[in-house]
């Protein structure tokens, strides 16, 4: 409840959660060579990232 982020438009994304004590910056160009496939999100590529730094604090 109390971690916080933000995504950007091309693709980069910060989330910080101060109860685990953790920052995850993740840096992108999801803009290159063009902009209309969306594959980043589709695909969820940030977010499941983010599940593997979790599940590794978990256990």
């Amino acid at each position: 409840m109390t971690s916080f982020g933000h995504t950007g438009f091309t693709g980069t994304m910060t989330w910080a959660d101060p109860e685990e004590e953790l920052i995850y910056v993740f840096l992108s160009n999801r803009t290159y060579p063009e902009s209309t496939t969306n594959t980043l999100s589709k695909e969820n590529i940030r977010e499941n990232i983010q599940k593997v730094i979790y599940d590794a604090i978990i256990r």
